[in-house]
Order: structure tokens, then C-alpha cells, then sequence
């Protein structure tokens, strides 16, 4: 073959196989199992006469349907992509709630072939609305790339619907806003230098001196009309069983500030009859 002299693709074709049937099939091969047979020798030895299997165009075609993972039979059938089929199915009445499969021909979708989970035909089932004639998995992918758009523009006009009826001056002011929010979510502050004002109570002692204070501050009558306690007889008559003993007080110097605050709980709580003292 001469550089820049291509042949016709039906003269290829034509010397290719002629290569293949004289040349390659003929001569002796040294592969694997070969022993130094050709590839005619070979399927000839091989080949016990028998017929060609083949099938029917249609088992073809149903061979070759992709599946779906198992779905779901509700009360409008099943849904294939946003789309219901088999609403009118009676073979599909007693399946509701169990889980079927289906093969889809991808280039006809106004039916589907259902299955069982065990790979037994039930139906074949038709879309519950109109569809368009010749209408494909193709066709159905482009309709659902346009609800996808179509709901994110209708979006953005919810969110901006708010805005329709601004004035001028109205909406120059809510355009400051947004960039002074979308300013603080770029350049947030920095955080607070120094110790937080809420310090965890890690003494012992300044503990148990809470706990005094937290004492004196309950059997303080004037403290507790001070901070508007107007109720005083129910508390005066058992105020005795709300207010920690000595023993308590300087057992909390003894605990974390975890087994102090369960101490308060305690302390603090009425106590009832059969409780263990």
C-alpha cells in the first residue's frame, strides 16, 4: 500500500478477508493448545456437527432489556423514572407493597415487562398517563434534565419574588444588606482574645464556699422576697428539708465539680418519705 493511496473500505474488506481464509487460518499457529496446528485444524478437530443455536428476534430483544433494581408496587403501580405504570393491572393488585423488577425497552417506554423478585413474569404493563409516540429512555432523560431546570428557576423566583414590588431606594438598601452578608460569611471575626467569661469552678474550696453561699442564700427570707419568692409558708414550713446539713457542705469539698453539682441536685430537692437518709 502507497503512502497517501488509501484503498476503498469494500477492497479492504475484500483483500482482508481473503488474507484471513488463505493465510492466517491456513498456516500453523504456536499458541496455547495449538501444537502447531492452524486455526482451520483446530475447529475442525473441535466441532462435533452440530447446529448452529440461535434464537427469535424477540427473546433477543427481551435478552437485551436492562433492569431495574427491585421496586416497589404501590397504589398507582410501579414508577420507572417518574413515570407510573400498571395502575390498572389487575396481576398487580394482590403484589401491593411487594418488591418487582422490571425490563424496559429503551426505545419504547409506554410499556414495561414486570418480574417477581424470582425472575417470574407477572405482566407486561402500560404507563398510567398518555406518552408520546416513539417515545425513548432518550426522550425521558431529556424530560427530566427540564423539570430539574425548570424547578431550580422556580426556586430562584421564590426567592426573589419578595423583591418584585421594591422601590429604588428599597432595593439599593437590601443590596447593601446582601453584601455585608456575604462580607461577614467571608471575613468572619476573629475570636475573642483572653480567657471566656464563664470559668469552670476547679477549686475545692471555692467549692464548698458555693455551696455555703448557695445555703444562706435559701434561708434568707429577705433575699427571697427580694427576688420576688412571694410564696413564703410553704417554704418556711419545710425549708429545713431543702437546706444541705454541715456534713454535706464539707463532704462537697471532697468531690470534682461533676459529683458537686449532683450533691446540689440532691441537697436542694424535698425529700420524701422513705428516702434513705
Amino acid at each position: 500500500m502507497d503512502k497517501g493511496n488509501a484503498p476503498e473500505l469494500a477492497d479492504f474488506v475484500e483483500k482482508f478477508q481473503q488474507w484471513v481464509e488463505s493465510a492466517y487460518n491456513a498456516s500453523p499457529h504456536s499458541g496455547d493448545s495449538m501444537n502447531g496446528r492452524s486455526p482451520e485444524q483446530v475447529f475442525a478437530a473441535s466441532w462435533n456437527g452440530a447446529s448452529k443455536r440461535t434464537t427469535s428476534p424477540d427473546m433477543l430483544e427481551l435478552l437485551l432489556m436492562p433492569e431495574t433494581r427491585p421496586l416497589k408496587v404501590g397504589k398507582n403501580g410501579v414508577v420507572y423514572r417518574g413515570i407510573r405504570y400498571g395502575q390498572k393491572c389487575p396481576q398487580l393488585f394482590d403484589k401491593l407493597g411487594q418488591e418487582v423488577y422490571l425490563r424496559v425497552n429503551i426505545n419504547d417506554i409506554s410499556h414495561v415487562m414486570v418480574y417477581s423478585t424470582n425472575d417470574e413474569f407477572i405482566c407486561i404493563a402500560p404507563s398510567n398517563d398518555r406518552l408520546p409516540a416513539n417515545a425513548g429512555v432518550k426522550e425521558l432523560s431529556e424530560a427530566n434534565r427540564a423539570m430539574a431546570s425548570h424547578r431550580k428557576l422556580l426556586g430562584e423566583y421564590y426567592q426573589r419574588r419578595t423583591r418584585m414590588h421594591f422601590d429604588l431606594p428599597t432595593m439599593m438598601i437590601a443590596a447593601a444588606a446582601d453584601r455585608a452578608e456575604e462580607n461577614r460569611k467571608n471575613n468572619p471575626p476573629p475570636p475573642p482574645e483572653g480567657p471566656g467569661s464563664i470559668v469552670p469552678i476547679h477549686s475545692r474550696v471555692a467549692t464548698a464556699e458555693v455551696m455555703r453561699e448557695l445555703t444562706n442564700a435559701v434561708g434568707n427570707a429577705e433575699l427571697r422576697k427580694a427576688a420576688g419568692a412571694e410564696s413564703m409558708s410553704f417554704l418556711e414550713a419545710v425549708g429545713d428539708k431543702f437546706r444541705p446539713t454541715e456534713d454535706e457542705v464539707r463532704q462537697s469539698a471532697n468531690h470534682s465539680p461533676t459529683d458537686t453539682f449532683a450533691q446540689l441536685m440532691k441537697a436542694f430537692s424535698p425529700k420524701r418519705p422513705g428516702d434513705a437518709e
